[in-house]
């Protein structure tokens, strides 16, 4: 019965996965370089630092279990940030700059947290910050002209060649085959709301926990690009309650409406997820 329910959910994550990150399309030729393939930042490490405050990188956060030095970089320059850092075992930070006023940096053997798919190498400790510089970003997030070339995890390898991605089989098979694929230690660390994915496979990590009770712009889960550039800002409306006691069906279709739309935006430029609470 265990076994039984466990893949159950697993089922679950998948179809939602298919939905989002993992969408191909049928015309797609799976390679292994060009287009089709993801970004990797090259970064230096620029030490390890005492983050009391966490205030060092402020503009971007992104937590996973999956979490490494590698992970952070790419989701930081992909982003046009130029600084990544990683605290708390698990909790990516971005900006453009360090701000290092409440910041010490301090020996290396401080950052003792080891990654957790990745035990060879440290990210970071409890308000301790392992500190790069991404020497590659994409585009510039201070001056608005990041990179907003969101690749779906299907057009990229080696995900694209396994069967998951093959938009000829029904979605059932496609989930079955990705679950099948997975080692269990894996669809262990899938089953919480920042999903690690599969690195084995390609597959990204997700965050399940998306919210829109005030819409997007104001939504746990949402990441947003520096002032002033694409996806740097969403709507932001009365809590459900308020809203809900003026009775009025049609302002709260047009809500809704708003909150579809910008959803799906950010969800397509691969700054939020495709499943919402509200």
């Amino acid at each position: 019965m265990i076994g039984r329910n466990h893949n159950s959910s697993l089922r679950l994550a998948a179809t939602s996965l298919l939905a989002s990150s993992a969408v191909a399309q049928s015309n797609f030729t799976c390679k292994s370089s060009g287009t089709g393939t993801t970004y990797n930042a090259t970064s230096k490490y620029l030490g390890c630092y005492l983050d009391p405050s966490v205030s060092i990188l402020g503009a971007v956060k992104l937590s996973t279990i999956a979490m490494t030095p590698q992970l952070c970089t790419s989701f930081c320059g992909a982003r046009g940030y130029s600084y990544a850092g990683i605290n708390f075992g698990t909790q990516c930070f971005c900006d453009v700059a360090p701000n290092f006023s409440n910041a010490k940096l301090v020996d290396d053997t401080k950052c003792s947290s080891k990654c957790y798919t990745d035990p060879s190498q440290r990210c970071g400790a409890t308000y301790v910050e392992s500190l790069y510089q991404v020497l590659n970003p994409q585009g510039n997030a201070s001056t608005g002209s990041a990179s907003n070339n969101y690749i779906p995890a299907c057009e990229t390898s080696p995900l694209c060649s396994h069967q998951v991605c093959n938009t000829s089989l029904s979605t059932a098979d496609r989930v079955a085959s990705l679950v099948g694929e997975l080692q269990l230690e894996e669809k262990i660390l899938n089953l919480v709301d920042s999903a690690a994915g599969s690195g084995r496979l390609g597959l990204p990590p997700y965050e399940w926990w998306n919210e829109a009770t005030h819409g997007v712009g104001s939504a746990p889960g949402v990441q947003f690009a520096h002032m002033g550039s694409n996806y740097s800002y969403a709507t932001s409306f009365p809590s459900p309650i308020l809203t809900a006691a003026a009775f009025d069906d049609p302002l709260v279709r047009a809500i809704d409406e708003v909150v579809g739309r910008e959803g799906r935006a950010f969800g397509n430029g691969g700054f939020a997820g495709f499943d919402y609470w509200v």
